[in-house]
């Protein structure tokens, strides 16, 4: 296995409780030809001085610090500065496990048509408590296609992928207007371009689930732009004119009524699957049965199978 230079690419933005932990699982690496940019984005807290303070022990570290822009504007600043030929990205909350870059290499090594690749992750709480698995698609060309031809939403957990610095470059990296969906959009643009990624099915990654962590007006927003998103990447390999995001709250009203209808109970109920999540997180199991119970009354014929397997593994 040839070993380049990969970059890790971690924005912060007021994220002091679990900085150190962050890192250190970035540096406990079993690849080690590696080096860790680490965008601060105007933090508040103490991040800045904790950030610092690990420079002086790692000579892998670069530091940069900004405004506060947003986390687009950081990733972006991270990509111009990334010497390495590959970038793996990781949040300043969650965890690597320790082959996670290792095996991330050796997957886009192997397989030269990809742009990117991302994994499965285990869920943990505030006090690094695992609760939960994540084993997404696409894992093969195949599931992906079929995703394609059916005009699903392809999402990849952001903190898990690994994609090469030059197709990112060469597609002009995120767009903050799609926040807080960047991710989304920008590996649809990946795979517009002719990279698509895979997800390998292996756990790499630990992600992080903050008790409280989304509003409830945030977390419809995630969701409406999501839907743009999807609607836009489809627009885009049929060759027809995408959507502004800005205009987002322009376009839904711009809907006949009952399909406004429609549409607002399809995002009530993904919001409630979300949102279950959180709880989840924070322990309130039976509010988190409440939300999944809700959104298989509002779209049962897509969300209650989905409910009844988690409500399953709650109380099993």
């Amino acid at each position: 296995m040839i070993h380049p230079l990969v970059s890790v690419i971690i924005p912060v933005y007021n994220a002091e409780r679990y900085l150190r932990a962050a890192i250190k699982s970035v540096q406990d690496q079993t690849y080690r030809n590696i080096e860790i940019l680490i965008i601060n984005d105007g933090s508040t807290d103490s991040s800045w001085k904790i950030l610092n303070e690990i420079k002086t022990y790692d000579d892998r570290i670069l530091l940069i610090s900004q405004k506060n822009g947003g986390i687009s504007a950081a990733l972006n600043r991270g990509i111009v500065a990334a010497s390495g030929q590959f970038v793996a990205r990781m949040d300043a909350d969650d965890l690597m496990l320790p082959h996670r870059i290792e095996a991330q290499v050796r997957f886009l090594q192997e397989n030269p048509e990809l742009g990117f690749c991302a994994s499965f992750m285990k869920f943990i709480d505030e006090n690094d408590i695992v609760y939960g698995e994540y084993h997404p698609e696409p894992r093969t060309h195949n599931a992906l296609n079929m995703m394609l031809k059916r005009q699903e939403i392809v999402t990849y957990t952001h903190p898990t992928v690994t994609f090469r610095t030059d197709s990112a470059r060469a597609i002009g990296g995120y767009k903050a207007d799609y926040e807080p969906c960047e991710d989304t959009e920008f590996f649809g643009r990946f795979i517009t371009s002719g990279a698509p990624g895979l997800v390998i099915p292996e756990v790499l990654m630990k992600y992080r689930v903050h008790r409280g962590s989304i509003s409830n007006q945030k977390l419809i927003r995630q969701i409406e732009m999501s839907e743009l998103v999807r609607t836009n990447f489809y627009r885009r390999r049929q060759g027809e004119a995408e959507h502004d995001p800005r205009n987002l709250k322009v376009l839904i009203g711009a809907m006949p009524y009952t399909q406004q209808i429609a549409y607002r109970l399809k995002i009530k109920a993904r919001t409630f699957q979300q949102a279950s999540k959180f709880d989840r997180a924070a322990g309130r199991r039976f509010s988190a049965l409440f939300r999944l119970m809700s959104a298989a009354l509002l779209q049962p014929h897509k969300a209650i199978g989905h409910a009844i397997r988690v409500i399953q593994r709650n109380l099993s």
